[in-house]
Parts: C-alpha cells; sequence; structure tokens
C-alpha cells in the first residue's frame, strides 16, 4: 500500500462519514418538518375561518345593546342569530330589520338594542350562525348575560 492509496482511503473514511452525518441530521429533520407543514396547513385554515360571538354591553344607566361579532380572520356572510328558548331581550322588529347579515368583516360588529327590565331573565341562549371560506354551515351556541 502506498501513500496515494492511504490518502485516498482516508478521503473515502471522511467522506463516508459525512455522508452517514447528514442522512442523520436529515433523519432528525423529518418530525420537525412534519409538525411544520401541520401547523402551516392550521394557519391556512384558520384563514379561512370567521369566529362569531355576541355579548351584552351596558351604556349609560338603564341601555343596553347586544354586540354580534367577527374576531376571525375571514369575512361572516350570511349571518343569522337565533334564540332556542325564548327572546325576551331583542325586539324581534330589530332582528328582522338587520338579519341575516349578507357580510360581516372581520373585526366588524353590529348592534342591536336590547330591552331589559326588572323581569327580564338574567342569562339568554343564542344561537349563531353563518357561512364562511372554510364551510358553509357554521354555528356556535352563546350566552348573553346581564
Amino acid at each position: 500500500m502506498e501513500f496515494s492509496d492511504i490518502i485516498s482511503l482516508i478521503a473515502l473514511l471522511i467522506a463516508a462519514l459525512s455522508l452517514g452525518m447528514n442522512f442523520w441530521f436529515n433523519w432528525r429533520q423529518i418530525p420537525l418538518l412534519r409538525h411544520s407543514l401541520k401547523k402551516s396547513q392550521a394557519e391556512a385554515l384558520e384563514e379561512k375561518k370567521a369566529d362569531i360571538g355576541a355579548k351584552v354591553v351596558k351604556l349609560g344607566n338603564s341601555k343596553y345593546r347586544v354586540k354580534i361579532f367577527n374576531r376571525g380572520k375571514a369575512a361572516a356572510r350570511n349571518v343569522q342569530i337565533e334564540f332556542p328558548d325564548s327572546n325576551g331581550l331583542i325586539p324581534d322588529q330589530e332582528i328582522r330589520d338587520k338579519f341575516p347579515m349578507e357580510v360581516l368583516e372581520q373585526h366588524d360588529s353590529v348592534d342591536l338594542i336590547a330591552h331589559v327590565h326588572m323581569r327580564t331573565p338574567r342569562k339568554h341562549a343564542v344561537l349563531l350562525k353563518w357561512a364562511d371560506d372554510h364551510s358553509d354551515s357554521n354555528e356556535k351556541p352563546s350566552y348573553l348575560t346581564l
């Protein structure tokens, strides 16, 4: 074995070691890449979703409003509000005038006049329905509390 053969053998061992380390490094990256892919897919899905909510807002001593809002990242279409139990809070005319809403953009809201008196129940169940880029039939139950 000559000197050039020894140098070639050392170069071959270094190349094999480098190839093995590269393979090991790439093998360890696979779970991170899968996690990154899942995260980016979830973020892309969130970009298509609207998140509609409702709450009671008190204005002054005896004035109340029900605020319907969109805190999602997409616009909500055909927004509807239903009262599964009974509606003793918002006048029917107010609901008919404003709903169904054609579009409720991100960070937009709509206020509804609420009539509160001594015998008004303190808790009202509300069912919010809408369509967005993710689904055409989204529903979310909510509870309005005075």
